[in-house]
């Protein structure tokens, strides 16, 4: 009876608030009950406006407890502007560096009072000051609630992009992020920030630079040719391609990034290049790639494989050619048949070079992922289940032909 009841006042909030506000006058010092009312009314939101001033009363009372005070002025702020008769009573609250409620008001005073120039001035005033969890607490809210109204903050954050504290300049660089860079000076400042070798600001500051427009390009581009280290001219060139600027028209260094980059960084380049859109022109980087996987002792040989999957043109097949030359070699051929078990248009040409090594469960995996989009497949598994060369080629036919045999009857049931 109770959940109904409270299911039908929440269909009904804006009408339902003065009884709730009513009903948490007469509850008094209950606090369970008071905490009942009181996380009723914030899922009212914007609706729970007329409760505004009993809960102003509630924030008055002498020795109210500091867990009901943080749980009206949470209230506050998801009823939000519509609470902003709360706004003096807040910044007295958050002003107040020793009051029990003091980290609850910085919280929500933005989100009932808006960018008033005296709630502009006290947020810039935290960043700006000294206690790194006031500093921390105003940027919660400069990330997580202002959006474009930072915009006024702009001078600040410019400002502490030069602290000394390495997380303040990593979330100035996110705040800049999210209201867009427009200074030639700051994309340069942004840009020295990102060569400094701290991955966490490096991160903030390359997304940063991306909200810059055709100057940001221009730098992350610079950055990507100049880095000391190569995995920021990587992650460069990662923001460079978010922003629609034709990475792949940069082959020479991309190549020059797969040959210098060590084991742990180079994976990131063959990622990088793999997700490009649009994709590499596979005449840039097929030679390139044949070269590393017929090499024995290359450190691309096996990461050359994925990269070639994606580089066939409309037309060519060069990294199709590259895939089966690659499952002839016992040292590639693990890596080679998921790849080319994933290409169900070609596997009229794949199914064939498969057969010889279906004793191999790599083998056995791919020739199941293309039945399930290839009748030339699926039909050559038929086959083997009466035909198959050796019991475990057999054994194999069986057991993905009952699982097809069992994807089939689903699609059924699902038409």
């Amino acid at each position: 009876a109770r959940a109904a009841a409270r299911w039908a006042v929440l269909a009904l909030p804006r009408e339902a608030t003065p009884v709730v506000a009513s009903l948490l006058e007469e509850v008094g010092d209950d606090a369970r009950r008071r905490r009942a009312l009181l996380y009723l009314l914030a899922s009212f939101r914007g609706d729970a406006e007329a409760a505004v001033p009993t809960l102003l009363a509630l924030l008055d009372e002498k020795n109210l407890p500091v867990a009901t005070g943080e749980h009206a002025i949470f209230v506050l702020g998801s009823i939000g502007r519509a609470a902003g008769a709360a706004v003096p009573r807040l910044l007295t609250f958050a002003r107040g560096t020793d009051h029990p409620l003091r980290d609850m008001a910085v919280q929500h005073l933005y989100a009932v009072g808006g960018m008033t120039p005296d709630i502009e001035a006290f947020y810039g005033g935290l960043l700006e000051g000294r206690d790194h969890a006031d500093r921390v607490a105003a940027f919660d809210v400069v990330l997580g609630q202002m959006g474009a109204d930072a915009e006024s903050l702009r001078p600040v954050f410019v400002r502490l992009l030069d602290d000394d504290q390495h997380d303040i300049c990593m979330w100035a660089a996110m705040a800049l992020a999210q209201i867009g860079v427009t200074s030639e000076a700051v994309v340069e400042r942004l840009g020295r920030l990102a060569e400094e070798g701290d991955l966490d600001i490096e991160a903030a500051a390359l997304g940063a630079i991306r909200s810059a427009g055709a100057r940001g390009q221009e730098e992350l581009l610079t950055i990507a040719k100049r880095a000391e280290y190569l995995e920021t001219a990587v992650n460069a060139l990662f923001h460079l391609g978010h922003t629609g600027y034709p990475v792949r028209d940069h082959a020479s260094l991309l190549l020059g990034l797969l040959r210098d980059a060590d084991s742990g960084v180079r994976g990131n380049v063959v990622h990088l290049i793999a997700h490009l859109d649009p994709q590499p022109r596979a005449s840039d980087f097929l030679p390139f790639l044949q070269a590393q996987v017929h090499d024995a002792d290359s450190a691309l040989r096996h990461g050359a494989l994925p990269m070639a999957a994606n580089l066939d043109e409309e037309g060519g097949h060069g990294g199709l050619d590259l895939l089966l030359e690659a499952l002839e070699d016992d040292a590639l051929r693990a890596t080679a048949a998921p790849l080319l078990g994933a290409r169900e248009a070609d596997a009229a040409r794949i199914v064939p070079a498969l057969e010889p090594h279906l004793d191999e469960r790599p083998v056995m995996d791919a020739l199941q992922s293309l039945a399930r989009g290839s009748a030339h497949a699926r039909a050559r598994i038929r086959h083997l289940v009466e035909h198959g060369g050796s019991e475990r080629i057999r054994a194999f036919a069986v057991s993905a032909s009952e699982m097809l045999d069992g994807v089939d009857a689903a699609e059924g049931n699902d038409r």
